[in-house]
């Protein structure tokens, strides 16, 4: 009815600031620290008084400080969400831009716990707060309903030969690092499985999404069942390497940028020709040279292919004269031994009497 105490506080001293003589409101340069015992939050919708978001309650130790510089809120580490469930009102709240996987989802289920490590809030622009958390995801799934996620996962299905369900399932008791600073909030160690098909099949995302611009520069791991397309041995070792797709655009409307994904594709072909090595030379030396043209060095990669093929050209022909030679000589052989020379009585028969046989009896 009265306000707070703090409030109280701080209007005595706007106060005495304005009978001093100073005419402009400013904040009190002063340093308060408040501590929040059992904090709760419970985000109701008005009309049908549903539960959107449950916040349980929470010790949280925060300080007001504006004596040295802009006034400020810093929040000491503390476990700010214990096993919440999440839902769409805490993923638009902040969930969706620290794990962009959850932002664009038909439906959501799990829980999170998160912990902030610290936290600094300017008062005049809180997007340009900065401070660490991580956050804790347990039996967490999701729909997916971005286009770019969908192609990857039919793409998989394609690969496997078989249908993958529409569904991304979170690695239970992973922990997503989240650092905010410079109006964006970037996260590490996101990875989401299809266990129902394989566990080895799995995506990671990693990168930063704006606060304000919602601006996106996301990696997402995919993963190149290399062991589904190959036939030598060699390469079918290789299992399911990831390669890395950029996403760009902002968190409402990703595309992905192609020409990011040279790198990555280029490493990739390296690793196959390294595993093809004296199996297969030829289809290696132009795995190799193809991871040129991947990496962006278009021109020597273009002239390495070009010797390669002259090469492997060369070889061919040297090996088709050498088998013909071979074949020629088989042919004569071939034909003496089909065809006999054709017997000539009299000859025999003089060859035998001087040979000192008896058959002219």
């Amino acid at each position: 009815e009265n306000s707070s105490n703090v409030e109280k506080l701080v209007r005595s001293i706007e106060q005495s600031s304005l009978a001093a003589g100073n005419k402009t409101k400013s904040r009190p340069k002063l340093d308060i620290q408040i501590l929040i015992e059992d904090l709760s939050v419970g985000v109701r919708r008005q009309d049908t008084n549903q539960e959107l978001l449950v916040i349980p309650p929470v010790d949280l130790d925060l300080r007001y400080r504006s004596r040295d510089q802009d006034a400020r809120i810093e929040i000491a580490p503390a476990l700010l969400l214990d096993r919440v469930a999440i839902t769409p009102e805490l993923v638009r709240l902040g969930l969706g831009r620290a794990i962009p996987l959850l932002a664009n989802s038909a439906w959501f289920d799990g829980q999170i716990s998160a912990h902030i490590d610290a936290m600094q809030i300017p008062l005049d622009q809180p997007a340009l707060a900065k401070g660490r958390a991580e956050v804790t995801l347990h039996q967490v799934r999701s729909g997916p309903s971005d286009p770019i996620i969908i192609s990857v996962i039919d793409m998989i299905g394609r690969f496997r030969k078989s249908e993958i369900p529409q569904e991304l399932v979170f690695i239970d008791g992973s922990i997503v690092q989240i650092q905010v600073g410079e109006g964006k909030v970037e996260h590490r160690g996101v990875q989401v499985g299809f266990p129902r098909v394989d566990q080895r099949l799995q995506l990671a995302s990693s990168g930063t999404v704006g606060l304000i611009d919602r601006e996106l520069q996301v990696g997402l791991g995919i993963p190149v069942p290399i062991e589904m397309l190959a036939r030598r041995e060699s390469v079918q070792q290789l299992g399911i390497p990831q390669i890395t797709l950029p996403i760009r655009g902002t968190i409402d409307s990703p595309v992905v940028d192609w020409g990011g994904l040279r790198g990555d594709s280029a490493d990739l072909l390296s690793l196959i020709s390294a595993a093809l090595g004296d199996d297969a030379p030829g289809t290696a030396a132009i795995m190799e040279a193809a991871s040129g043209l991947a990496g962006g060095n278009a021109d020597e990669a273009i002239g390495a292919a070009i010797d390669v093929i002259k090469e492997l050209r060369q070889r061919r022909l040297e090996r088709k004269a050498r088998t013909n030679t071979e074949s020629e000589q088989l042919q004569k052989i071939d034909q003496e031994s089909q065809n006999p020379p054709p017997r000539r009585p009299i000859r025999d028969a003089l060859k035998n009497i001087l040979g000192g046989g008896n058959s002219g009896n």
